[in-house]
């Protein structure tokens, strides 16, 4: 047995305070999107994470889209387009 699991460091632990109302950003939380290569597959993927900013009403926090390869694609057409958030579902379905 590893002698550091013999310790008793019970004693020694001090109750942690909840610090989750101080960390929480307050007011609207904006979005970073960092979308993958990887070709058709990371397209898909890019089109499923950004159908589902859309469909949680989250479209109008997207800050910033990185991306790369087939990430790029998706990131390419939306950048030319720039759909308003009714706009989206059409968007996603014409890349």
């Amino acid at each position: 047995m590893n002698p550091f699991f013999r310790l008793k460091l019970l004693p020694y632990v001090r109750a942690v305070p909840d610090l989750s109302d101080v960390l929480r950003p307050q007011g609207p939380q904006r979005i970073d999107l960092f979308l993958s290569g990887g070709g058709f597959r990371a397209a898909l993927g890019a089109l499923g994470a950004i159908f589902f900013l859309y469909r949680e009403g989250r479209w109008n926090d997207l800050r910033r889209v990185v991306s790369v390869s087939g990430g790029g694609i998706v990131n390419a057409h939306l950048a030319l387009t720039r759909p308003s958030e009714e706009q989206v579902p059409d968007e996603i379905q014409a890349v």
